[in-house]
């Protein structure tokens, strides 16, 4: 365990959306500084103006939760003044966005680490500086997912408008036990890379519903051709009506008429309805999925989590190739 610094006491996370981060990534980064505050003695601040979630402008965050408990969110005139902040690229730019950081140091495509190294402090340690700065997450795979829960439980809630529409839609759609599916399928280059076959995610949900234990499906999908898939399989799953892109676009990345709050709220109450579930079967590498399970009380046992899946003639190209490279001189 790392050694607190003195200095940390009273001092505040500052946590920044960025353009191109869906809801889930920048949930995650407000987890990870809620559990980095608790363990350093530090306030939360979270900053959502850029325009990802909502109106330019607007912190959507304080929209859509709140926070609670010693480490709650503190008002923005405590630090906008400070001349002690990490990274340095931050120090006197704190209200400014981090896409408007971005565009004016001329940074060459994206490249994660190089834009962990600039905008991001480092979680893992204690710092003396007043004020850190953060966008990523990459630090909360070091806690476990009981710690996580138990972070969220303490200190995040939702706005009470959010909590409602949960209780009413669970109270009208909802059996006594949920098997809850997420489906990525938008057309993404990461997501076409990594999703598990449609075969591979049917022999999953029919294991789960064949052990007796679920009364119903709910299905959170951002790809209207697949939820009209999955409903032709399970005719019976609930889902939200809700706008889909016309070209099959991840949901965060496209304006399609609704507007950015609309869609943000959309997106908030699949997840949280997806943490009321009793299962949850979802891609390995959802950042939406995920904070669906920090959000819930679900235990390991009760998560499927899907990787990519190949066909056998894709395996045996694979190893035909990592033949080939073995046997170059």
């Amino acid at each position: 365990m790392s050694v607190q610094s003195s200095a940390d006491r009273g001092g505040y996370v500052l946590v920044k959306s960025f353009r191109g981060a869906g809801l889930g990534d920048a949930l995650r980064a407000v987890i990870l500084a809620l559990l980095y505050a608790e363990k350093n003695d530090r306030k939360v601040l979270v900053d959502w103006h850029d325009g990802t979630f909502g109106p330019e402008g607007d912190n959507v965050f304080q929209l859509l939760f709140r926070l609670e408990g010693q480490h709650a969110q503190a008002e923005f005139s405590a630090v906008q003044n400070s001349t002690s902040v990490l990274p340095p690229r931050w120090d006197g730019s704190l209200q400014r966005t981090m896409l408007s950081l971005w565009i004016e140091d001329r940074m060459r495509g994206w490249d994660r680490q190089e834009a962990r190294d600039i905008y991001s402090f480092d979680q893992k340690q204690p710092h003396d500086a007043q004020v850190c700065v953060m966008w990523d997450f990459d630090a909360l795979a070091s806690y476990s997912l009981s710690d996580i829960q138990a972070g969220v439980r303490k200190c995040l809630r939702l706005q009470p408008e959010i909590e409602l529409r949960r209780t009413a839609f669970t109270a009208e759609h909802f059996g006594s036990a949920m098997l809850g599916v997420h489906i990525r399928a938008a057309n993404e280059q990461v997501v076409t890379k990594s999703s598990p076959s449609k075969s591979a995610i049917l022999a999953a949900v029919r294991r789960k519903l064949n052990t007796g234990l679920y009364d119903g499906v709910f299905l959170s999908t951002d790809h209207l051709p697949t939820q009209h898939w999955f409903l032709k399989v399970f005719p019976g799953t609930v889902v939200r009506q809700k706008p889909f892109s016309d070209d099959e676009s991840p949901l965060h990345l496209t304006d399609f008429g609704q507007p950015r709050l609309e869609q943000t709220r959309d997106a908030l109450m699949d997840m949280v309805l997806l943490s009321s579930c009793h299962a949850i079967i979802h891609p390995g590498n959802s950042s939406f999925s995920l904070c669906a399970i920090y959000l819930s009380d679900l235990p390991a046992t009760s998560l499927i989590a899907m990787q990519r899946t190949r066909s056998r003639a894709q395996r045996i190209l694979t190893g035909l190739t990592r033949l080939i490279r073995w046997r170059r001189p």
